[in-house]
């Protein structure tokens, strides 16, 4: 499963841009969130690809177990 994030002009938030195949919940649960949280954001902030095998252990997914 992948998805595609937009970044802001402010460089703050990340918004969901597309993402066919993923679960409801998990596309509602991402829509727009800060670029601090997720690895989407820790990806942007770092600069470099991260891969997340398994998101409902992965801490950089903290405050989005119930979606996961």
């Amino acid at each position: 499963m992948s998805s595609v994030f937009l970044l802001d002009a402010q460089g703050e938030r990340l918004s969901l841009a597309a993402g066919p195949h993923l679960p409801e919940v998990w596309a509602h649960a991402v829509r727009s969130f800060p670029v601090t949280a997720t690895a989407c954001g820790a990806a942007v902030t770092r600069r470099e690809s991260i891969v997340s095998p398994d998101i409902t252990t992965d801490p950089t997914y903290a405050g989005f177990e119930a979606a996961a």
